[in-house]
């Protein structure tokens, strides 16, 4: 890691080790057939859900009830998690959108190339058997081994539908 003119530091790319998180990795439904990798200029946007400051107390009688920015204060994202995370981003080309401390969430746009760089990941387009076309990723999705306990989870690069209308 360097230090930039304006006092931020740069990460050096080859030095970050990458290791897979699990569950990342849906495999594509039967009756879904690949149809192509996903164009490295497509624009994507990817929210990341970081871990929390503190674990949520158990619930039951006795819980005190807190306001939002307390909420947020004591078990939202921690502002070190935060700088780590947008410093890999920058490293990678990715730019960072909305930042929700309170719901730990980070908005990372930036093209499907970037991605797949910082990700370590192949990004792929299917064709579903309802005829739909998503995209997801061929294996799990890799961060530097200093992130691992940082990123719980991600929405966006497997744009599958989640939910489906009761009837």
């Amino acid at each position: 890691m360097e230090l930039r003119q304006d006092g931020c530091r740069t990460l050096e790319l080859s030095a970050l080790q990458h290791v897979s998180l699990n569950d990342t990795y849906r495999p594509p439904p039967e009756g879904s057939a690949p149809i192509g990798d996903v164009p490295g200029t497509e624009q994507l946007v990817i929210t990341a859900y970081l871990r929390r400051r503190a674990s949520l107390p158990d619930s039951g009688l006795g819980v005190q009830r807190i306001s939002r920015e307390d909420f947020a204060a004591r078990y939202g994202m921690d502002e070190r998690d935060c700088e780590a995370v947008a410093q890999f981003a920058n490293a990678y080309g990715l730019t960072i959108g909305d930042v929700d401390r309170s719901s730990r969430r980070i908005t990372l746009s930036g093209n499907a190339q970037q991605f797949s760089q910082a990700f370590r990941v192949r990004l792929v387009r299917y064709r579903g058997s309802s005829g739909k076309i998503y995209r997801t990723t061929s294996g799990p999705i890799h961060v530097p081994a200093n992130l691992q306990d940082v990123f719980v989870g991600f929405a966006g690069f497997d744009t599958r539908e989640q939910a489906f209308p009761i009837g």
